[in-house]
């Protein structure tokens, strides 16, 4: 993760895409890293404005993803959005009117 974050800060990317569909388990330690240390660099640092997520397959991994997403918005100043296949969230990224398929 810290290499995805470097890399969309360098090449100033306007959109991210994360597939968690194949994910592991989100560790009480990733919860509190990812807030401390991931969540405020793409908000401060970086040039994303759309975010994407693959929902994990994992029902449990998929509430603490949207949990953590939750506390993340509102330090966010761009569109997120939860997807179930990645293809439709690419086709969200091109077409902010995709989301009536939804």
């Amino acid at each position: 993760m810290d290499t995805a974050v470097e890399v969309a800060i360098q090449k100033q990317l306007p959109y991210w895409l994360v597939d968690n569909k194949e994910g592991g388990i989100i560790t009480t330690e990733d919860q509190i890293w990812a807030g401390e240390v991931l969540v405020p660099r793409i908000a401060y640092e970086s040039s994303v404005r759309k975010m994407a997520l693959v929902e994990p397959v994992d029902v449990h991994s998929k509430l603490i993803l949207e949990d953590m997403m939750d506390k993340a918005q509102s330090i966010f100043d761009f569109e997120m959005q939860f997807f179930q296949e990645k293809e439709i969230a690419y086709i969200w990224f091109k077409d902010s009117l995709s989301t009536a398929l939804l």
